[in-house]
Formats: structure tokens, C-alpha cells, sequence
């Protein structure tokens, strides 16, 4: 089991190679469609390079985090916590709806390049994050529904 801590930082970020900022957008608009991509690439061409630097520091540092409570329970605090981040992560980007989020955590179980980065962080990562994401989005659903259902009762 991991131990508790507060905002991980690593110094190794596992998202940059060679210190390259870049990535391929083509397989993203197959699966997500242009708009997205298009919004995500408009607000990731407006960033600086130190911004670049700094939100794939956070996306390694979350992962990174992650991997430390595989074996423990996916509505973990800490885990949850990590899954926040996560949230607010992909929001430097777009801002995704719950379906988005849940789409995410099936991608990187099955996307082999997802895959691959996520099981060279720890071979158990895909699995986990994929039920950390599936717990993450459970609760965001169960929010939702509540606050529709109180707004019916009124």
C-alpha cells in the first residue's frame, strides 16, 4: 500500500522525451472528434514553454502518484485526491463531461501508446487507473444526479 502524501512531484517526467513538447493529434481526432482536438491544441499553442513544462510535470507527477496505491482501494482519499488533479489536468485542455472522463479511463486500458506509457510507470497503472477513473466518475454521477433530482423536488 502507498503511504499518504501531499502533492507528489517527481523529477523525472515520464510525458516528455529529449524535452520535447509534441504530440500526434491524429489518432485523438478519430476517436474524439475535431472540435476537441482543435480546442485542445488552440489552448495548448497560447501556453508558454515553462506552462507546457509545468502541466506535463503535473500529468507525470499525478500518474506517478497513482501508481504508489495500486493494491488499495480505488475510493481511497489519496486516490482521490490524484483523481482531482487528474480532472483539473485535463482541463488545461477542454473541459470534458462525465462521459469524456469515463471514455478516458477505457482509452488508456486499451489504447496500445496509452498503454505502453502507463504500464512502463508500473505494469498494474492501466488497471488501476482505469478503475480509479470508473470510481472518480461514479461519484461526479451520483453528485449530478442528486443536485437534478433536487432541483425536480422544487
Amino acid at each position: 500500500m502507498g503511504k499518504k502524501k501531499n502533492k507528489m512531484t517527481t523529477t523525472q517526467n515520464v510525458f516528455l522525451k529529449d524535452d520535447e513538447i509534441s504530440y500526434d493529434t491524429s489518432k485523438i481526432q478519430q476517436k474524439w472528434g475535431n472540435e476537441r482536438v482543435i480546442e485542445s491544441n488552440k489552448r495548448w499553442e497560447n501556453m508558454t514553454q515553462e506552462e507546457r513544462h509545468e502541466i506535463l510535470q503535473e500529468c507525470s507527477d499525478i500518474f506517478v502518484g497513482l501508481s504508489e496505491y495500486i493494491g488499495s482501494e480505488p475510493d481511497r482519499k489519496e486516490v482521490t485526491e490524484l483523481m482531482i488533479r487528474w480532472h483539473k489536468f485535463i482541463q488545461n485542455f477542454y473541459n470534458p463531461s462525465l462521459e469524456v472522463l469515463r471514455g478516458l479511463g477505457l482509452m488508456y486500458l486499451h489504447d496500445p501508446e496509452f498503454l505502453e506509457k502507463f504500464q512502463s510507470i508500473n505494469p498494474d497503472l492501466p488497471d488501476f487507473l482505469g478503475k480509479a477513473i470508473d470510481c472518480y466518475v461514479g461519484v461526479l454521477e451520483d453528485k449530478w444526479l442528486e443536485s437534478q433530482y433536487n432541483v425536480l423536488e422544487q
